[in-house]
């Protein structure tokens, strides 16, 4: 019987299985798949290969934790934006640390569930689904550095926010109004 399971292998102390590719530059990595399911292993393989050939190969910073990824994150940040937009960001920051954990790994938060379930805990706690969609804007960012927004971002919709009227000369109906006699 041959050792090759279409480059998926069972670990000699676990029942997951794990696979071997080569990245963009050549070099032999191995992954675990995190599962026993052999089916899935292979979905798994095949994706990775997928991402290999785009280019979206998950970087380094995929298995930073929530919070040294968000320190590196603010502190470059800070040298781009004004001070009012990172106040704003200090304080998305400290509620995906708190909502998400900051032991939390990256590429445990690079699913469109995880980014789901972010959004129903925060209205949950009442906040504006404005309030919501900064915060997982802050979150892409953070995974675009890792490489990882690319898994979230085909199935992501930010929550609907009522569009303020504060600031606007004419209501909607006066605006009908309007157009409609000229």
């Amino acid at each position: 019987m041959s050792r090759s399971r279409n480059g998926v292998y069972r670990h000699r102390n676990s029942q997951n299985y794990y696979f071997k590719l080569k990245d963009e530059d050549g070099n032999w990595i191995e992954r675990s798949s995190g599962t026993s399911d052999y089916q899935l292993a292979k979905k798994r393989k095949r994706q990775a290969e997928r991402e290999i050939e785009e280019g979206l190969l998950p970087n380094d910073r995929s298995h930073w934790t929530l919070k040294a990824a968000v320190e590196l994150w603010l502190k470059e940040r800070k040298l781009r934006v004004a001070a009012g937009t990172y106040t704003s960001d200090l304080s998305n920051a400290r509620n995906l640390k708190t909502k998400l954990g900051e032991d939390t790994r990256l590429i445990r938060l690079a699913t469109p569930e995880a980014v789901k379930r972010y959004q129903t805990l925060r209205l949950e706690d009442t906040v504006s689904p404005k309030t919501v969609n900064n915060e997982v804007l802050a979150l892409s960012a953070i995974l675009q550095d890792a490489n990882l927004w690319h898994r979230v971002v085909a199935r992501y919709r930010p929550l609907k926010a009522r569009r303020s009227e504060l600031g606007m000369a004419l209501s909607r109906e006066q605006e009908v109004k309007l157009l409609t006699l000229a």
